[in-house]
């Protein structure tokens, strides 16, 4: 197998684990975010309880939409360093290419 070949695959590979990390951590702060609320709910129901109950559960649930915002945000530079790799592999094929010709 070449180098190229194992670079490639190795992309793909990379790519593969950080799709399934993105699903795995998204229902991770869903399931966080339901339990936060189902937790705030048990609080005192004065001003107290209700301002702390607010706090915590909007601070919990943001973390999801945060995540999907750095996942969108991640998704080009991902597919600009597949580009990148492509033309690299390109490269060092021709420079395989050029230096067998040369000999």
């Amino acid at each position: 197998m070449s180098n190229y070949l194992i670079i490639e695959l190795s992309n793909c590979e990379l790519m593969r684990k950080i799709e399934n990390y993105k699903v795995s951590l998204l229902e991770r702060t869903k399931r966080f975010g339901i339990a936060v609320i189902k937790i705030s709910s048990q609080l005192p129901k004065n001003p107290a309880g209700f301002t702390v109950a607010d706090q915590v559960v909007r601070s919990s649930t943001s973390i999801g939409a945060n995540l999907i915002e750095a996942q969108e945000n991640i998704t080009p530079l991902l597919q600009e360093n597949n580009e990148i790799v492509k033309i690299l592999i390109a490269t060092l094929k021709k420079l395989k290419s050029n230096l067998q010709f040369d000999n």
